[in-house]
């Protein structure tokens, strides 16, 4: 009997947490502030306005990409097969308008925009990949390891990070362009290089020049340790 009460104790404890609301800033959309909010385990995109917290996505989504303090709108992805993560893209505004963009269906693990293009990477069962939806349509861009994940596009650049070896405790910061060339970018040697703030360069730019080392899916990862410089 005390077992079975200190079951359903614990499960009561747990639906609390569950239903705890939480909220997180992820940026601004022109002079709006945006927070990722859970209220109940389900999550969504709400903005505050004053003292009010008004929620703008219809439903619950996966994930959303950092917004852009310049645009009044934002992608979000969202499960659209009943928990098996197959996702598909929407585009949300400050008035809580929200249409779909594209539904490739596969597992979108990362997603990010511009005025142009929307980009991610997907995983399907057979591999991962970066894609890009401009011009409402969607295409392949390239091959990426399984652990990539894309931060930004500007234009034909496209950033992002990935395990790019077999060293699966580090990552690689990477850039690619929309026709599929990648670029990982590294620090050559055996040991980070000291970081510097001095030299008129910006503070936290690591001291020393990146290499950069043309990536192709068929060829085989190396073994290197590799350091990355973030400096976007």
């Amino acid at each position: 009997m005390n077992t079975f009460m200190e079951y359903l104790e614990l499960l009561r404890r747990l639906e609390e947490l569950i239903k705890a609301p939480s909220y997180r800033i992820l940026g601004k959309l022109k002079d709006t502030p945006l927070l990722w909010t859970s209220t109940e385990g389900a999550f969504n995109l709400s903005v505050l306005r004053g003292d009010r917290l008004d929620r703008i996505t219809k439903g619950p989504i996966a994930g959303s990409a950092n917004p852009k303090s310049q645009l009044d709108y934002v992608p979000v992805i969202r499960d659209v097969e009943r928990g098996k993560e197959l996702h598909s893209i929407f585009v949300v505004n400050l008035k809580g308008e929200e249409y779909e963009l594209a539904s490739p269906k596969m597992r979108i693990t990362s997603i990010a925009y511009d005025e142009k293009s929307v980009v991610f990477t997907g995983s399907s069962q057979n591999s991962t990949a970066l894609y890009i939806v401009e011009d409402g349509k969607l295409r392949k861009v390239v091959d990426v390891p399984p652990i990539s994940v894309v931060t930004d596009v500007n234009g034909d650049h496209i950033a992002g990070f990935g395990v790019f070896t077999r060293r699966f405790r580090s990552s690689e910061v990477f850039l690619a362009d929309k026709s599929g060339e990648v670029k990982v970018i590294t620090l050559d040697g055996a040991r980070p290089p000291a970081r510097s703030t001095r030299g008129g360069g910006p503070a936290g730019r690591v001291a020393a020049e990146p290499s950069e080392k043309a990536y192709s899916p068929d060829s085989p990862q190396s073994e290197d340790i590799l350091y990355y410089s973030f400096i976007f």
